[in-house]
């Protein structure tokens, strides 16, 4: 094995069909106790120093299995204070700001190209933060972007909200993918909170695996059950306001708020090719359908007093 210009290897011997857990701890191999290191910071705090890893089995003298990755040093901490989480990367806070990513069926067709280019857009504009909302995207390129951008990760699990539901049928197998995955991701210094639920709270046994699964196979990294209480907080508004009572509006003022929407509009040609003809005007439930919903949570209605105050009333889609 070798991390930047440390090398390890340890002789395994193991009979067909076995698998085993080889480690390398610091104790057994001190030259994995680095010192100074190269670290990695979020964006705008610092350089995203990545090393290169690689880890090989050689058996008679042949390379049978390779893995390569690029992992970064840094460590993370966390406080909870008056019922307020803080974040910490090298003992600095973060300043979490950034977007929910979700519905990753719009992305089908993002692959490292299209992940970098769309992390990078997050990174141009002063974002630290991106939640993967509900986990829905779980594509390896995703993470190394974020890694190479310095755009830290709250990566929640596959709950939507309760009202959403409903809860998982085969609570074991969501257990053993939960385990899998942090496993899988776990190398990536950009992941910075675990997060169960979206808009509510796991199922208890869920929940405390949860909990556990990120204590064990994470050490170090903070688990939070619910994405919008507690510790943190979030449930919107999803309407359009004034932009300073964004600011100060009571639930979002002090904690990591990690829901907020409006209701936004295509520019013209990709309305149309969205809607036909016939729907374009007036709005109607076919822009609903497009997350663009006059009444309810999602307010079109408001955004459109907004429009209809500064630049009168529209008369038709294109205006």
């Amino acid at each position: 094995g070798r991390i930047g210009d440390i090398t390890f290897e340890q002789e395994v011997e193991l009979v067909a069909g076995e698998e085993r857990t080889v480690r390398f701890c610091p104790e057994s191999y001190p030259q994995l106790k680095m010192e100074n290191p190269k670290l990695w910071w979020p964006n705008g705090y610092g350089e995203q120093h990545l090393y290169d890893v690689e880890v090989s089995f050689t058996s008679d003298g042949k390379t049978s299995d390779v893995k390569k990755v690029k992992s970064g040093v840094r460590e993370m901490s966390y406080t909870v204070e008056n019922n307020i989480l803080d974040i910490f990367v090298n003992g600095r806070r973060l300043i979490g700001n950034g977007g929910n990513w979700g519905y990753p069926e719009i992305y089908n067709n993002y692959r490292g190209r299209e992940y970098d280019i769309a992390v990078g857009y997050h990174a141009d504009m002063n974002f630290t933060m991106i939640r993967n909302w509900v986990g829905m995207t779980g594509d390896e390129e995703f993470y190394e972007a974020c890694d190479r951008h310095g755009v830290m990760i709250w990566q929640d699990f596959w709950l939507a909200n309760p009202v959403d539901g409903p809860n998982p049928y085969d609570e074991a197998m969501f257990i053993a993918n939960a385990e899998d995955f942090v496993r899988r991701m776990r190398s990536h210094a950009s992941i910075g909170l675990y997060c169960g639920r979206n808009e509510g709270f796991p199922p208890a046994t869920i929940d405390a695996a949860l909990r556990q699964i990120v204590k064990a196979e994470h050490p170090g990294l903070h688990y939070i059950s619910s994405s919008a209480d507690e510790v943190v907080t979030g449930h919107g508004p999803y309407r359009a306001l004034p932009p300073k009572e964004y600011f100060t509006l009571e639930n979002g003022k002090d904690k990591f708020h990690s829901e907020r929407g409006m209701p936004n509009v295509m520019n013209y040609e990709s309305l149309a090719r969205t809607l036909k003809a016939e729907d374009l005007w007036p709005q109607s439930n076919k822009w609903g359908q497009h997350d663009y919903t006059m009444e309810g949570a999602q307010g079109g209605s408001s955004f459109n007093a907004i429009i209809e105050k500064g630049f009168g009333t529209p008369k038709n889609a294109k205006e």
